[in-house]
């Protein structure tokens, strides 16, 4: 077991707070349909077309590591998979630029965390950690090993520092699942009193996401076309069209809510991003 060799010293100026962005995302491609160009008869919430949702680019750990992290004793077991993020603060931007910077999933439970802790007493987690945090780690060689660790959250100036270990190895890949996660294209409601017809639906780690715009791109600067979920077969035949998936909606029944739809194309390998549904809580205040 890998651990912790001692902390960089605190820092004589004070460094700014990590910021980690989302990890980007990949569209894998699922079984190729082998309807393509065949009339389907299709029943309400019938998924049309499904793939796969994966990290571009992640890492499995393949030793566990635990250390002392920001006054936080944190162990990452083997078999984690920690995705690649681009990451600024502290002192990241003394790292080579093509260093690797990979991160577990954010954490809002502390609670739980700090039962470890071996620096903090519970009345001080305000003052020390943001409501979430991150447990991120280093390659700065990407030579296949961790060699630093650093916590996302952390509002003091002297945990805005690498915690050094010994290095644990790791293996990258591109385009790993992500447990739970997909997309479909599904059918539903028949069309009757405006409702649509046909929904683009992600799921994240098994959780239905509320999505206002969906983003297709290989190309980070572009942010692709966009398409509004769900959409209504109105003149029919009807083509829709999500990424590199078609399909073409012939004909519909509201009465016995079902469709007759022929898939074009399947999903094409390619960078996928959304925008989430603003949601409003309305609240009644009596007069």
């Amino acid at each position: 077991m890998q651990g912790a060799l001692a902390a960089d010293p605190a820092p004589k100026l004070k460094n700014k707070s990590f910021q980690i962005s989302g990890p980007r995302l990949v569209l894998a491609p699922g079984e190729a349909p082998t309807t393509l160009g065949t009339t389907l008869h299709v029943r309400e919430k019938d998924v049309i077309f499904s793939a796969p949702i994966g990290y571009r680019n992640a890492a499995e750990l393949l030793e566990p590591v635990t250390a002392s992290v920001a006054g936080l004793q944190l162990t990452m077991e083997a078999g984690a998979v920690l995705a690649e993020h681009t990451a600024k603060g502290g002192y990241l931007a003394d790292l080579p630029a093509d260093a690797l910077v990979v991160c577990e999933e954010p954490k809002q439970d502390l609670a739980k965390s700090l039962m470890g802790a071996v620096t903090l007493g519970l009345t001080s987690l305000g003052a020390r950690y943001s409501a979430w945090t991150q447990l991120c780690a280093v390659d700065a060689d990407r030579d296949g090993s961790i060699e630093k660790l650093f916590l996302a959250g952390a509002k003091q100036p002297e945990d805005r520092v690498f915690t050094e270990i010994a290095p644990a190895r790791i293996a990258v890949s591109s385009s790993k699942p992500i447990p739970d996660s997909r997309v479909d294209v599904v059918y539903f409601d028949g069309g009757a009193l405006n409702s649509e017809n046909v929904e683009f639906q992600v799921y994240m780690r098994g959780a239905k996401l509320t999505l206002d715009r969906v983003y297709f791109s290989d190309d980070p600067a572009d942010k692709g076309a966009r398409w509004y979920t769900p959409i209504k077969a109105k003149k029919l035949p009807h083509p829709i069209v999500y990424g590199a998936s078609s399909l073409t909606v012939l004909s519909v029944d509201a009465a016995s809510k079902t469709a007759e739809v022929r898939p074009e194309s399947g999903f094409a390998p390619t960078e996928i991003n959304w925008r989430l549904q603003p949601q409003y809580i309305y609240v009644y205040v009596p007069g």
